[in-house]
């Protein structure tokens, strides 16, 4: 059986133990190995503040009501449409798409 040495740990382990490559060869970490790294790195963006866990800010609406930001966009959509531009909403997270109309 053959066997091969972890880089991470340093234990001697059998071949299946190590995940293949794109290459078709044996990664240098075995599973085990790979396994608490991607735990680790889970841990840290949960807890520690890796990742994206804070919440989006925007000075311009921190602060005011529901209302009041609705009432902003439609003073900017009625600005835009003012200017020849066109709001269209679309897809399922309502991503706002802005495109100039051709003049005649």
């Amino acid at each position: 059986m053959e066997t091969k040495l972890c880089k991470t740990c340093g234990r001697e382990l059998p071949l299946t133990d190590f995940r293949i490559t794109k290459g078709g060869g044996r990664a240098h970490m075995c599973n085990m190995c790979i396994t608490e790294k991607r735990a680790e790195t889970r841990y840290k963006r949960a807890h520690v503040g890796g990742g994206k866990t804070t919440p989006f800010s925007d000075p311009d609406f921190d602060g005011k009501t529901i209302g009041d930001v609705w009432r902003l966009m439609c003073r900017a959509e009625k600005w835009l449409e003012s200017r020849g531009c066109v709001i269209t909403l679309d897809g399922e997270f309502h991503e706002t798409k802005i495109r100039k109309l051709k003049k005649e």
